[in-house]
């Protein structure tokens, strides 16, 4: 186990970096948003996470919802090893919301707490922002009552089913109010 430490050390250590944001509020996630995505995830907390099949299909996912990328080989990680992976993910999402605000608005903007982190959710779960403009544009202009209409989430199965993420959406909902 102690083999199988070090080589994932190694290689979590030669991640690089996410590039540095335009605007960012924090250089830290607050350790409560981290345990929310952690629940979200539904991923219990054990002595060793190891690959297993995505529910959405697609790439094989260890840890907290990380998507395992061509080239990249796991066989365990402790559950100190998936929070650091996690939070490698989050901040590369947090990355992607603003290039995204970048890229679409042409500004750079101070977001608040909330729209950060309810932005940087929806970019590490989806991978992008881009299915939901009109979501995006009522955080980045606090219109609640619009975000409550456009936050729900859904994924089409390998077998082409749509299913909600009702147990997401609503935990969602709740933190952040809507």
């Amino acid at each position: 186990m102690e083999g199988a430490r070090a080589i994932l050390e190694a290689v979590l250590a030669d991640l690089p970096p996410p590039p540095p944001a335009q605007v960012q509020t924090s250089t830290n996630f607050a350790p409560d948003f981290v345990a929310f995505v952690k629940n979200l995830e539904q991923a219990q907390r054990l002595a060793v996470h190891k690959p297993h099949k995505s529910p959405e299909g697609g790439a094989a996912t260890i840890g907290y919802g990380h998507k395992i990328k061509p080239g990249e080989k796991f066989t365990a990680l402790t559950d100190a090893q998936a929070t650091k992976l996690l939070t490698h993910d989050l901040e590369q999402a947090r990355q992607k919301v603003y290039d995204h605000i970048k890229r679409v608005y042409d500004l750079q903007l101070r977001l608040s707490r909330k729209q950060e982190e309810m932005l940087t959710e929806f970019a590490f779960n989806l991978g992008s922002l881009r299915a939901f403009p009109k979501f995006v544009d009522a955080v980045l202009r606090e219109d609640w009552a619009k975000a409550k209409q456009e936050y729900r989430r859904s994924y089409l199965t390998p077998e082409g089913k749509r299913l909600q993420l009702d147990r997401r959406n609503q935990l969602f909902a709740q933190r952040y109010g809507l």
